[in-house]
């Protein structure tokens, strides 16, 4: 069944397929009317109302389906209002009959308004790079040995040599042979006890990650530590309580290793 086109759709047709791939021009048409035609329906209409083919040609653009007017009324007047209302004004000042679809898509394609930069992104830019300023990599490998940093409340502490757990990383990237990025809890532990043990990890009495004087550390095992982070374990209740609530950790951790061992050896 052919489909009748409208005035407005052989203005389409006029100002877009002389110039354009046919797939193109419908995928367009499409766009501004809602109902993809076929190749062969353009072709016919094209001849029934006398648009001919444009001959090829390098270069050049596209013609436009809006006036350098109308375009620049757009500009002008789009944002502030809703596009429902930008469409009525817009066809109440050039006698056309634009959807509200046709008005969005207009402002997409020439970028104008206020689509062309949110203020949000705006103020991005403008605070993105400090003069002078250095990524957070390049602060990392520039920063003298011993340095100190926070990680998610975590004191970390550069030292020399390349980290035993990240050799991929290493490997990989091909820094980081000289140095790397470790707990200071962890720092401060092997230097004065020595190494720590397998499944193993170091914990604070207080509970505090940037209190790390030897005296304020205690080795627990990982098992421990699972008990501390489980939900049925008790909260967090300051300072003094800390070495309590650590020490039932290491009691359930003890109490679930017995039950295992002997449920294996029956």
């Amino acid at each position: 069944m052919s489909r009748k086109f409208t005035p407005e759709m052989i203005r389409f047709l006029r100002l877009w397929y002389p110039a354009n791939p046919r797939r193109v021009t419908a995928r367009k048409f499409a766009e501004f009317f809602g109902w993809e035609p076929t190749v062969p329906q353009l072709s016919g209409a094209a001849r029934r109302y006398g648009i001919p083919r444009a001959p090829r040609f390098s270069g050049g653009s596209a013609p436009r389906l809006y006036s350098p007017e109308e375009l620049a009324w757009l500009e002008a007047h789009y944002g502030g209002r809703t596009i429902d209302e930008t469409a009525e004004a817009f066809n109440a000042r050039f006698g056309r009959r634009l959807t509200r679809r046709q008005i969005k898509t207009a402002n997409q394609s020439h970028r104008f308004g206020v689509a062309a930069m949110p203020p949000q992104a705006a103020a991005q830019r403008a605070t993105r790079f400090a003069p002078g300023g250095v990524g957070g990599q390049v602060r990392a490998r520039a920063a003298p040995l011993y340095s100190e940093r926070l990680r998610e409340g975590i004191v970390m502490i550069k030292i020399p040599g390349p980290c035993p757990d990240a050799w991929q990383s290493v490997k990989r990237r091909g820094w980081g042979k000289d140095f790397h990025w470790t707990p200071k809890a962890r720092w401060v532990w092997e230097n004065e006890r020595g190494p720590i043990p397998d499944g193993h990890v170091v914990a604070h009495k207080d509970g505090d990650p940037q209190n790390n004087d030897i005296g304020n550390l205690k080795l627990i095992s990982r098992a421990a530590l699972l008990g501390l982070n489980r939900k049925s374990a008790p909260d967090f209740a300051g300072a003094e309580a800390e070495p309590a609530r650590i020490a039932l950790a290491q009691l359930d951790a003890a109490t679930r290793a017995a039950r295992r061992k002997g449920a294996n050896e029956k």
